[in-house]
């Protein structure tokens, strides 16, 4: 095991050299592609997956997210590929990215190591007009709105067993700013914007019918704090995924995952904002569907991760 983790760290060094903030999730266990294209075809299967992400209810503005993302295995082969597509809405601003995945896996002890890339682009809508000002005839703030599409890239690498799960990814590395000479957004390529994101997990067996799933996620961004996902689930007959998600400064998740079928999965977080910003909204919803395709040919034992 710790040559595995040893040739996951040197591995993503160089990308060390390679984002900007990323939506946050509760369920980033479950929906692993949108934060590591190496996660493309991890589930032996074709998998869909579809997420609302309704944040700091009440608040005007407030963030809106929806993500969707498939992916598979092609065949028997070491290759699988990934499509995600994420769109987020905070103000007047909306951002979509869509992403091609791809996703190459080798044997590495009693797990795989997968080393993935993804390719796409980001819209990014800002709508000036829609902005209500105090001065009706303020120039700054009487354009119209604008829409920008630039290429972005992400990267990663992750390795899965049986028991365990880690991930190293550094995605939607290229970054944005605004020119105020010319009212223009630039396409900017800064280390200060870079994101990491290291997430990991085991499965401990504590019955044939109960287990317990600890995972963490870290997230780093030169220019802010790092900020810690810290999420126990407990696993009931393999149908019932139970748990909380703390974030380090931000909040406190209640989760709950049911498997509707062998097929399709729902789950449900509400948030309990513990930051300064509690007090001013109605915290926050996120909700997911996911469908595995081929779950009895395909899937050898249940996916929980």
């Amino acid at each position: 095991m710790r040559k595995i983790l040893a040739y996951i760290t040197f591995l993503i060094l160089p990308l060390a050299s390679l984002a900007q903030l990323h939506v946050l999730s509760d369920q980033y266990v479950f929906n692993g592609l949108a934060i590591n294209p190496a996660y493309a075809g991890s589930e032996d299967a074709l998998s869909a997956t579809l997420m609302y992400r309704n944040q700091w209810v009440g608040f005007s503005g407030a963030p809106k997210t929806l993500t969707g993302a498939i992916h598979s295995p092609l065949g028997k082969e070491r290759v699988a590929l990934g499509l995600l597509v994420l769109n987020d809405i905070i103000g007047v601003n909306s951002q979509t990215s869509i992403m091609g995945n791809y996703a190459y896996k080798i044997e590495a002890g009693p797990g795989k190591l997968s080393f993935g890339v993804g390719v796409g682009v980001t819209l990014l809508d800002i709508g000036w007009d829609e902005l209500k000002t105090i001065q009706i005839d303020d120039i700054e703030l009487l354009g119209k709105s604008e829409q920008v599409s630039n290429p972005n890239f992400s990267a990663g690498v992750y390795y899965k067993s049986k028991q365990m799960f880690l991930g190293v990814s550094v995605p939607f590395f290229l970054s944005y700013a605004y020119n105020s000479s010319d009212k223009s957004i630039d396409l900017k390529n800064d280390i200060s914007e870079y994101n990491y994101h290291i997430l990991g997990g085991y499965i401990f067996d504590i019955s044939p019918k109960l287990k317990f799933q600890p995972s963490a996620l870290l997230k780093y961004h030169a220019g802010n704090a790092v900020q810690v996902d810290i999420s126990p689930l407990l696993i009931l007959k393999e149908r019932m995924w139970m748990g909380l998600t703390f974030r380090t400064n931000d909040a406190l998740a209640a989760l709950i995952q049911f498997a509707l079928t062998e097929q399709f999965k729902f789950a449900y977080s509400y948030d309990f904002d513990i930051s300064k910003t509690g007090s001013y909204h109605r915290n926050s919803h996120e909700v997911m569907l996911k469908f595995v395709l081929g779950y009895k040919a395909l899937v050898a034992g249940p996916k929980r991760f």
